[in-house]
């Protein structure tokens, strides 16, 4: 889903670091293939699958950022 917010790229995913690692989720990428600003984290669920979050930052001026998140299933640990 592709989101805008009033703050920079590094606040930003600095507020889903702390939030999601409190949360128990671990952080396994920072940086997407293309070089934009993106972290990737995983949680492992109860049925033997893996929850992973992506927060990826797609362009930014001094007064926001255009980001998107996504949440999906994975069926092994990367």
């Amino acid at each position: 889903r592709p989101l805008l917010s009033t703050t920079n790229p590094s606040t930003l995913l600095s507020f889903y670091k702390t939030q999601l690692e409190a949360r128990g989720w671990s952080l396994f990428s920072s940086g997407a293939s293309n070089g934009s600003p993106q972290y990737l984290f995983q949680k492992a669920g109860s049925d033997t699958f893996y929850w992973v979050i992506g927060v990826t930052v797609n362009s930014s001026t001094s007064t926001s950022t255009a980001w998107t998140f996504r949440i999906y299933q994975n069926s092994e640990a990367i």
